[in-house]
Parts: C-alpha cells; structure tokens; sequence
C-alpha cells in the first residue's frame, strides 16, 4: 500500500516537459486555425466586395447600352421600367438634370439601384428604413453602396479623380484592410490616386479604423 506521503507527492506532481510542449503545440494548432479562418472570412468579404462592384459596373454599362443613359440619369424611367417607386418615375431633364450623363446625388442617386433591380440586373435587399426603396449592403459593416457622380460627393476625396464627369460606385465604411486590397486588386493600391480612392490619403492595418468612403470609377 501506498504510503500518505507518496499519495501527497503524486498529487503536488506538476505537468512533464511533454506534457507542456504537448498543450503548448495545441494551442499553437488551434491559433493557426483561428488565423487562417479569420484570413478566409476577409478574403471572401474582399471579393464579395469587389463582386458587388463589378456587378454594378457591367449592369449600369448594359444600362446605358440599351437605354443610352446611365441608370438614375434616364429621362422619365416610368416609361421603360415597371413598378418603380413614384419618385423615380418621372424624373425629368426639367426637374432632376436628368439626361446630363451625371448620376446626381439625391433622387437620380437614389433610383439607380431600383431601375437596375426591377429589371433584373442586379439582386438587392428591401431598405427597411425607406421602403419601397431597395438596397446594397457592403459585406463588412453596415455601411451600403451606391452610384453617384463624382462632383456631386467632391468634398468626400482629397484628390480629384481622373475623369471629372466620372460616375463612382461609393462604398461607405470599409475596414482599412479590406479597402487597401480592393485597392491593390483593381487598381494601383495607392488610396489617393486612380480609378480607386478613398477619402482618406493613407490609412493604417490592425487599428481597426473604418474608411468613411471608398469607391471605383464607373466610367
């Protein structure tokens, strides 16, 4: 029989060098794991993002190759697309600058993502807070897209964009990492310069900083 005191050393025993190196080699595994998940999850958001973009850009393009306007900028809509929401129906040359290839902010901004989704160009949510309006989430954050001229949100951008009567897709509230590899992907990877930028000129990775906006020529 095992002595009480034999009994007590066996139980102060602490953990073997193998025992230690074995938990610290699982807790390495699990760490890579989570990384490597969590690099998979941005990655996915990453090109849902710029798949969102891309989608915007090939259908407002088919927009205006069929109507020969950028959608939100067609003259009385109403016309030519079903069930729109009544203040996009009858916009007019008069009343909205409508027909100028500007995609202006406010109503024109506004009904492009509902010319484009009643006609099945594109998928989009029901804007709860503003039926029957319909909108686009960015994958990140609850920030959402939209297509406007690039002079009407000028104040947004510490550099002028290339084309001056450009149209943008505009995300808002992007994570700095994620805007700095849409950025490298299309473009030059420079925030401040090209057919992408944000309104900020530089930003920093692992702050967790939101860029209030960020957007890709559309023309």
């Amino acid at each position: 029989m095992p002595s009480e005191r034999s009994i007590i050393k066996f139980k102060r025993r602490g953990f073997t060098l193998v025992e230690l190196a074995l938990v610290v080699a699982i807790i390495a595994i699990l760490t890579v794991a989570v990384l490597k998940g969590q690099n998979m999850v941005f990655d996915s958001r990453v090109a849902a993002t710029i798949s969102i973009a891309n989608d915007l850009a090939a259908a407002s393009h088919s927009f205006k190759d069929r109507f020969h306007y950028y959608p939100g900028d067609l003259p009385n809509p109403g016309n030519s697309i079903p069930n729109l929401p009544p203040a996009c129906v009858g916009l007019s040359t008069a009343t909205a600058n409508a027909g100028d290839g500007q995609i202006n902010l406010g109503v024109e901004s506004q009904c492009v993502l509902e010319e484009l989704f009643q006609l099945g160009m594109i998928k989009a949510d029901p804007d709860l807070t503003n039926p029957p309006f319909h909108t686009l989430q960015n994958p990140f954050t609850s920030g959402t897209v939209r297509v406007v001229a690039a002079a009407a949100v000028a104040a947004n951008y510490p550099a002028a964009w290339p084309t001056t009567t450009a149209n943008i897709i505009e995300f808002q509230n992007l994570p700095c990492e994620a805007v700095l590899a849409i950025d490298t992907k299309l473009d030059d990877g420079l925030l401040n310069s090209g057919k992408a930028m944000a309104s900020v000129a530089t930003c920093q990775i692992g702050t967790g900083v939101l860029i209030p906006f960020f957007a890709i020529s559309l023309n």
